[in-house]
């Protein structure tokens, strides 16, 4: 599984082929197979993504965790739940923020008679709001657990956690700090709809909680040398805008002109001068094109 990866489906359909022309960040040449962002045909995946390929093993570890495991069992488990909550809550933004309302607190509920449970084939859908409520209570929880917590080294599933930390090595510090930056960003997403939620959230939150260095990113390092490895995103850049789809984004007029009037020096890493298929500038004493 791949919990917090950003993978060649993703950017090849929704940055760059989709969401970037329905926020006119790009252009596009016409076409019957081009982006429309008045026609939106389908999610490209997302649904199944989300359920299917990125939460279905924490939906198995609440599972064995609730209806298999020892009180004790579980007691030495919990870092692994709780860090557990980090990557749900982080998944679960990115899919309520592309579908609104989903199943979420009922959901993958068709493997319960494994463990003895009743079956829910028709689980409720929820608000975003409900999403982005159970979200920040679980965010804040595991942050309040990860200030005090630390591994029993007496404890053999504690003891190997660091190994099995592709993120951080068992660091609960950064882990915290992942946790509390989540919290900023979601108490960013709503504070356009609940303003004193936001502010709630802010009021409990330092400098100190959050990442502030390159050093505590959540990342997974892939090794490049193994095929396909490392090349998700540049295929995807590549094969989205390619001759053979007809897909060539260009800069929109707007935002250009909005750049050139700011003086922003930015524009020149957003964009490459104009060129022909051979990469040769089409306006050479003005490589930034102001329309």
């Amino acid at each position: 599984a791949r919990p917090i990866d950003n993978d060649y489906n993703d950017f090849y359909n929704y940055v760059f082929r989709l969401f970037d022309t329905y926020t006119q960040t790009v252009s596009r040449k016409t076409g019957t197979s081009r982006p429309n962002v008045y026609l939106i045909h389908d999610d490209k995946g997302r649904w199944d993504r989300y359920y299917v390929y990125r939460m279905k093993e924490f939906a198995e570890m609440d599972k064995k965790y609730n209806y298999v495991l020892s009180e004790t069992e579980k007691k030495d488990y919990t870092p692994y739940m709780e860090t557990a909550k980090v990557l749900k809550a982080f998944n679960t933004m990115m899919a309520t923020d592309m579908m609104g309302s989903m199943p979420y607190s009922e959901a993958w509920g068709s493997r319960d008679a494994l463990y003895g449970q009743p079956v829910n084939l028709t689980p409720k859908y929820e608000s975003q709001q409900q999403l982005y409520n159970y979200i920040l209570s679980d965010l804040e929880s595991v942050a309040a657990y990860l200030k005090s917590a630390s591994l029993d080294q007496s404890i053999e599933v504690q003891s190997i956690f660091p190994k099995q930390d592709d993120l951080y090595k068992g660091d609960f510090s950064k882990w915290g700090k992942f946790t509390n930056s989540l919290r900023l960003r979601a108490a960013m997403r709503i504070s356009y709809v609940d303003e004193a939620k936001a502010k709630e959230v802010l009021s409990k939150l330092g400098e100190a909680d959050l990442i502030t260095s390159n050093a505590d990113n959540a990342y997974t390092k892939l090794n490049t040398g193994l095929a396909g490895n490392g090349k998700g995103i540049w295929r995807a850049l590549r094969e989205s805008q390619n001759q053979n789809n007809g897909e060539f984004a260009y800069a929109p007029e707007n935002m250009v002109k909005i750049f050139n009037e700011a003086n922003d020096p930015r524009l020149v890493v957003y964009f490459q001068p104009p060129s022909d298929l051979s990469g040769n500038v089409v306006h050479p004493d003005n490589p930034i094109l102001g329309y």
